[in-house]
């Protein structure tokens, strides 16, 4: 059996679950806070980062404004959405080997963060150049 460690991650932010479920459930939002370039088709997700990766993801399981879940690298990547008065907490859990937990933990928190921005400020907060990137230590992937 392989070891697995699990990763909940968790953000708050001042928007409704449909306006945060949108970022996370459609290609043009994606593209706003995490990926160079995403393309659904049917089920399956083509991901590009700003390294030149690229990774097919399954949708596995959906609950409009609730819950995406989806195979990511390998690992089922659960974003469930708690609805507040003053806004939603979105939580982010995954499972990894240990020795990729710290590089998977820091990029689940860069990823949140960047999301707050785009939905506060409408500032993405990446580079977007293929050699500033996570690779080469820059956290502003």
């Amino acid at each position: 059996m392989i070891e697995r460690k699990d990763i909940h991650l968790k953000i708050f932010l001042p928007s409704s679950p449909t306006q945060v479920y949108w970022y996370i459930s459609t290609d043009a939002g994606r593209e706003k806070f995490w990926v160079e370039k995403s393309t659904t088709r049917g089920d399956l997700l083509l991901l590009e980062f700003p390294n030149g990766m690229s990774t097919k993801s399954e949708v596995l399981s959906v609950i409009e404004d609730k819950l995406y879940e989806i195979d990511y690298f390998g690992s089922n990547t659960t974003f469930e959405l708690e609805e507040h008065l003053d806004g939603t907490t979105v939580h982010v859990r995954t499972a990894v080997s240990p020795d990729e937990f710290t590089e998977v933990h820091s990029g689940w928190t860069s990823v949140l963060l960047n999301l707050k921005a785009v939905i506060l400020g409408q500032t993405d907060l990446r580079n977007h150049h293929p050699i500033r990137n996570w690779d080469n230590q820059y956290v502003d992937n």
